[in-house]
């Protein structure tokens, strides 16, 4: 147990004398105690040193995880980084009558720049869903790709879960169809609505149709 020179004070550990001399008698010291209390000094400033290191290493790091999931990855070539805009629509996709549940795992939270909640209320009835989209340039193309669909630039053939539709056989019939009207998947841009829809109408209202014979 280590006794101060300078005082009465007994300490139970060289560490605690050393900042004792530092807090208490700094003025007083002799070289070789002036020396000690500076090693123990770095010896703090390391210590400081490699925590600052480490906090900075660990938000570096959460940043570029953030960046590489939600800063635009696949918006398209035109596509603009996630956060740009916050926008919805309703989507049907119907295959021989059964339509897809998009808020299954296999299909809700895929992509950072359109994808699906898992929320009743973006569940309209009848498979009718609500979109999000957090990037502008967004196509239909891009889009379905994020569920697992391969889709043709100009919306002729469609293949899914291993099975290709196309519109040269005379046995299927394939609608790719906004607002009503027949869209190039890889040329139309999904245009959203800022507020939630309850229904058609405001944004983009997307149906997507197979029937086979």
């Amino acid at each position: 147990m280590p006794d101060c020179d300078y005082c009465e004070e007994s300490f139970e550990s060289k560490q605690s004398y050393h900042k004792h001399l530092n807090a208490s008698h700094k003025g007083e010291l002799s070289a070789i105690d002036q020396r000690r209390v500076g090693d123990v000094e770095t010896e703090q400033s390391d210590n400081i040193g490699m925590i600052v290191i480490g906090v900075l290493v660990a938000i570096s790091f959460a940043i570029v995880i953030y960046l590489g999931f939600f800063a635009g990855a696949g918006a398209g070539e035109d596509g603009e980084p996630f956060g740009t805009t916050h926008e919805h629509g309703t989507i049907e996709i119907a295959i021989d009558g059964e339509p897809l549940d998009l808020h299954s795992p296999e299909f809700a939270e895929q992509d950072p720049d359109f994808h699906f909640h898992n929320n009743p209320s973006y569940e309209l009835g009848d498979g009718l869903f609500v979109w999000h989209t957090h990037s502008h340039g967004v196509t239909l193309e891009y889009a379905l790709e994020t569920l697992g669909f391969d889709v043709a630039a100009d919306g002729s053939q469609l293949t899914f879960d291993g099975e290709t539709y196309d519109t040269d056989d005379p046995a299927t019939e394939l609608t790719i169809e906004v607002n009503g009207e027949s869209v190039d998947p890889a040329e139309h841009e999904i245009d959203g609505f800022r507020g939630v829809p309850e229904g058609p109408g405001p944004g983009d209202d997307i149906r997507i149709d197979v029937t086979t014979e």
